[in-house]
């Protein structure tokens, strides 16, 4: 299972960047929601200080939010997004909009052709107003979305395991494994979560508030990023230690 961080500005990304045990540097502004976008120059600065060969990703906000970076020229724009391996846009608020598919294709529309689309679902489904998690995941096919990520809309009602409950979690993960999307998992998660996440094991898992110094909107701690990384890596290992079968030893 790989390992997403999202970071907020430059100084956030230098101390990520230097972590070869996080796979997918992603970028976003906690304070502006739970797919908050930076703006453009900070965009600029952070992606300029993550290596070129880092995997990249990038949220841009939410659909009714408007356009991406509306006071950067449109070339700029489209240059600075295709620095990103991934972008995703939020879809709090469309639930009874009938379009809204044709919004989400829309908004996907303003990113260059190299950046891989990810659709994003909320567990929290009546706080966000969003289409359902199963809805969304069926039509990420007709928007060529690459990645699932489930989410929470609110950080103030529990993480993921706490809304969706496991069951759910994984019918959601098979369904997206047998349409062969890649599937990740976020929602305010902390370390204790990691082995019910690795049991689920879906291609990443992501976080932020799991290794900031105090909440998401604080900063990233390198510190928290190491245990998190080591703690990780230790319950990975454990899940491979299979007991060997009694009688299994050469006996005399």
């Amino acid at each position: 299972m790989k390992l997403l961080v999202s970071v907020r500005d430059e100084s956030e990304a230098k101390i990520v960047n230097d972590h070869p045990g996080v796979t997918i540097i992603d970028m976003k502004e906690p304070s502006n929601g739970s797919l908050g976008a930076v703006s453009y120059q900070t965009a600029f600065a952070a992606r300029h200080s993550i290596a070129k060969d880092r995997i990249t990703s990038i949220a841009l906000g939410e659909i009714l939010d408007g356009p991406i970076w509306p006071d950067a020229a449109e070339l700029e724009r489209r240059e600075l997004l295709s620095k990103f391996n991934f972008a995703k846009f939020g879809l709090s608020g469309l639930a009874r909009h009938e379009d809204w598919i044709t919004k989400w294709h829309t908004a996907f529309q303003q990113l260059p052709s190299g950046v891989q689309r990810v659709a994003v679902g909320y567990a929290d489904e009546e706080q966000s107003d969003a289409p359902s998690l199963e809805t969304i995941l069926a039509a990420s096919v007709e928007v060529n979305a690459a990645v699932f990520l489930i989410d929470t809309f609110s950080k103030k009602n529990g993480n993921l395991f706490e809304i969706l409950g496991t069951p759910r979690l994984q019918r959601l993960i098979e369904t997206a494994r047998q349409q062969k999307t890649m599937i990740g998992i976020a929602g305010s998660m902390k370390p204790q979560d990691l082995p019910a996440a690795i049991e689920l094991n879906p291609d990443f898992v992501a976080v932020r508030g799991a290794v900031c110094k105090g909440d998401r909107t604080s900063s990233i701690d390198d510190q928290q990023l190491t245990k998190f990384i080591e703690r990780m890596g230790s319950i990975e290992d454990e899940s491979l230690d299979v007991p060997a079968a009694e009688g299994s030893a050469s006996e005399g």
